[in-house]
């Protein structure tokens, strides 16, 4: 650069004219570029800042998995107010506010289950035949209600359980009234020629109001069952004893913090699982099996912390442990029962006759259990023998290919049950139309004549044949053929099964549809409002009755 600025000073000026507009020029593009950034990251964070408009789907969408989330999971309404669910919402869209607790009771939540509830109706409309389950229960508040569940199957030959409606009831629990509300709502859903059967517990006034409904009704097996468990208990004095002392050592232990404290501390000690005991809950006679069954698991820990905190008049003595072991193997098949028939997922009724019968089955296993004896006698009261030759039972036993005529123990049932499916099938056969046999087509000429002299005899024979066949011999085939087919798995979905095979037997199918919809308990209505350990009780205790009909059809339809 030197010798270019004293050798040629006008090239040297010229170099450096150039060298300081690109400099000029770099540093322009820079500052642009800057303030470009910086105009951006303004617009974004006013964007942000503005939230989204009324219109915008995004909040909509938002605003649609607030509600079920708030239906699905029973959350109180309030939640929208608390500060750390607000501060949750900011983070994860900054954008989006929540809408107050009077927009989602008066706009959204309605909304919702306006939409949702048009699609049911379109849904059951379709429908031919459905079994209801009802409940009649009482809020914190003490108010009264009524939940009616719907179950019926779908074209995909699956059963769906949906709540019509949870209305509250502000009058006498009379038959009269209840079957006035019961005819309410089927009538606003066009169901209440549909209804094949409902299922309630044993409750008078419901089963009076069933009566005056005119509809086919099935006590919930669940209940009857828990009926016969606890009378059998109670009336068995050794047993029901030692399980009245049982709860008295169970409920020490559940208030006092310290005996809790030094159970768990005896746990590790011994090696034992660090359960908690159970506790008895009046209404489910297995809270008692399960409270046995924990009590022996423990047994060791129990009554070393009793002794060391000086509480030896609650020691059960050793031989009455062998007397509850005896009785946790004779309840293990009701408590198994039980389970299986709370299941939402498949049509139960059909199970009722073979599970009954084994029950009684494995009761005369124990020949020398006062227990057992007792079951027995509460089965043989509330499940008589007779119930084979019960309609509603015996042809949802026959239309399930995995029971058949198998389930039956008595074989003049069995040929009841197919005389009734019989004459219930032959009313909905329709008669096929039988091909007629078309004459000779112009230009036919006389090779069509000789064709028709050759076919002749053998068109007369199927036209025979064809008009002496009555739908009632059509249908004996179908039924035959269906009773010898193989029986299915145990555990197989019969509901599958017939959706597979409706071709082979389509007479039969129809009323299988009918029959297979009809589920044995309804404890599934009452998980609405006992999910979780509480619902109505404790956190909806505050919904209006409106509120609780939208959110409970809502959770019910939209899980």
């Amino acid at each position: 650069m030197k010798h270019l600025q004293k050798k040629h000073p006008n090239e040297h000026q010229k170099v450096l004219e150039e060298v300081s507009a690109e400099k000029l020029a770099k540093k322009a593009k820079q500052q642009q570029s800057s303030s470009s950034e910086k105009q951006l990251t303004i617009e974004a964070t006013i964007e942000k800042t503005q939230g989204y408009g009324k219109n915008s789907l995004r909040r909509k969408a938002i605003d649609d998995a607030l509600c079920k989330m708030i239906a699905t999971d029973l959350q109180p309404l309030s939640i929208v107010e608390d500060v750390g669910f607000t501060s949750f919402l900011k983070t994860v869209d900054p954008k989006y506010t929540a809408p107050s607790r009077k927009t989602i009771t008066t706009v959204l939540l309605p909304r919702l289950y306006s939409t949702k509830k048009q699609q049911l109706q379109e849904e059951l409309d379709g429908v031919k035949y459905c079994c209801l389950t009802t409940d009649l229960w009482t809020s914190r508040a003490t108010e009264g209600y009524l939940t009616l569940t719907c179950h019926f199957i779908d074209e995909a030959m699956a059963l769906n359980s949906t709540v019509l409606t949870t209305c509250h009831i502000d009058q006498p629990h009379t038959a009269d009234n209840i079957s006035a509300e019961l005819q309410k709502i089927t009538n606003a859903w066009g169901l209440t020629t549909k209804v094949h059967c409902i299922v309630t517990d044993s409750g008078s006034n419901v089963k009076a109001g069933v009566r005056l409904c005119k509809w086919n009704h099935l006590a919930c097996f669940a209940h009857t069952l828990n009926l016969i468990v606890t009378a059998a208990i109670k009336n068995d004095h050794e047993l029901n004893e030692v399980v009245q002392k049982v709860k008295k050592v169970v409920t020490y232990f559940h208030k006092s913090t310290k005996a809790s404290e030094n159970l768990s501390t005896n746990q590790t000690r011994l090696n034992l699982p660090p359960h908690r005991l159970v506790q008895h809950v009046e209404t489910r006679w297995n809270s008692v099996y399960y409270m046995l069954d924990r009590y022996l698991e423990q047994e060791e820990a129990i009554k070393t912390t009793l002794c060391l905190l000086d509480r030896n008049e609650l020691i059960i003595p050793s031989e009455k442990a062998t007397l509850i072991k005896k009785a946790i193997s004779v309840l293990s098949p009701f408590e198994a029962v039980t389970t299986e028939m709370s299941s939402e997922s498949n049509p139960t009724a059909s199970k009722i006759i073979p599970i009954t019968k084994g029950l009684r089955r494995v009761t005369l296993l124990h020949t020398d259990s006062t227990l057992a004896d007792n079951l027995r006698k509460e089965m043989t009261d509330r499940f008589p023998l007779g119930m084979e030759e019960n309609h509603l039972l015996a042809l949802s036993t026959l239309l399930d290919p995995r029971f058949k005529a198998v389930a039956f123990s008595d074989r003049n049932a069995v040929e009841k049950a197919k005389r009734e499916l019989l004459q219930e099938a032959v009313t909905q056969y329709q008669t096929p139309q039988t091909p007629q046999v078309e004459g000779p087509s112009n230009g036919a000429g006389g090779q069509q004549e000789q064709c028709i002299d050759v076919w002749q005899f053998f068109d007369e024979q199927v036209h025979h044949i064809a008009s002496h066949q009555t739908p009632t011999s059509s249908v004996l085939v179908e039924l035959e053929q269906y009773v010898k087919a193989p029986i299915q798995p145990r555990h197989g979905n019969p509901l599958q099964w017939w959706g597979e095979n409706r071709h082979n037997y389509p007479t039969i199918f129809k009323v299988a549809t009918k029959y297979l919809c009809t589920v044995a308990t309804s404890v599934p209505a009452e998980r609405l409002f006992s999910k979780a350990g509480e619902l109505i009780s404790q956190r909806r205790s505050r919904l209006t009755a409106e509120n609780v009909d939208i959110m409970i059809l809502f959770l019910n339809t939209v899980c």
